[in-house]
Formats: C-alpha cells, structure tokens, sequence
C-alpha cells in the first residue's frame, strides 16, 4: 500500500509563511507602534503651537503688539476681552519646556519644538481632524527628527474673514 503525502501541512506551512510576510511587509510600509506614538505625539506638539500662534493673535488684536512671552499672552488674553468670536475660547498658553516661545522683528514670533519624527510625506492626510487652519509656517516639511523652528507672522485676520486689531 502506498501513502498518500499529506497536503494539510504544507498548505498549513505556506499559509503560515504568508500571513508571516504580510505582518512584515506592513510593519516596513507603515512603521509599527512606536511610529505611530511618535508621529501622535508631533501632531500634538503642532496642535499645541497652532493654539499658542493663535493666542498670539488675539492678544496682538487686543493690544496692536505682537507679545514677547507665554506670561505676557496669558496677560492679555484675560485681561483685554474685546468681542472677537475667534478669542472668545482661547485660554493662555501654559509655559512648555517642549516648546519656546520668543517675539522677533516685527510681526512674527519663533516657535521651536522638538519632533520625534520627520514630517509625513507631502499629501499624506492626517489622522487627525482640526477644523481650526494650521499656519502656513507650521506645514513646513522637516526632513529630520530634532529641533525645529518656525518663524510665524502674527496677521491681521484669523482666516475666517473676521479681521483683527486694536
């Protein structure tokens, strides 16, 4: 009598070997968990810039002057309420050892943050929806992990037609 060799395994062992390639190919493709924290945590690190630019303009519409810190930002926003829908919500920024704040020429600020990652490839949607425009400035790409600064213009309007300033 003679055998019969058993398929069963071998459709196992190439079934395994297969479902085997694909976690790999799609950890390579996308990056695993560690990626995904890192590239959460940069998006809130930029969220958490775009609510310090935007406290930044409803104190300039406040005072007509661009402020030089978190302290003077926070000042501002408490103290001078004027009836502009875009600041009715905004609280002052918290000092953030992540983050530095500093006035520069004119109208513009520099914000510096460290980043864990580079930036996503140009026309890779985000993960996460803010309906609020992000600052031009802070959309630039970064090419490498680390510390990077924007240098943002402080305007006379919040991109919603509602114009600011003293």
């Amino acid at each position: 009598m003679t055998s019969k060799p058993d398929v069963g395994i071998w459709i196992g062992i190439v079934s395994g070997v297969a479902v085997i390639g694909a976690i790999i190919a799609g950890v390579a493709s996308v990056g695993g968990p560690s990626d995904a924290r890192a590239y959460r945590l940069d998006e809130a690190r930029l969220r958490a810039m775009q609510d310090i630019v935007v406290a930044a303009q409803c104190a300039y519409a406040f005072t007509g002057r661009v402020p030089a810190t978190f302290e003077e930002i926070g000042a501002e926003i408490r103290d001078h309420r004027k009836p502009l829908a875009a600041c009715n919500r905004v609280k002052a920024p918290e000092p953030d050892e992540a983050i530095s704040y500093a006035r520069e020429t004119g109208d513009h600020i520099a914000l510096c943050a460290d980043f864990l990652r580079p930036s996503p490839p140009e026309g890779q949607p985000s993960n996460y929806f803010d309906p609020r425009p992000r600052p031009p400035e802070l959309e630039a790409q970064r090419a490498t992990a680390g510390r990077h600064c924007f240098s943002v213009r402080i305007t006379g309007d919040f991109g919603d037609g509602e114009s600011m300033g003293p």
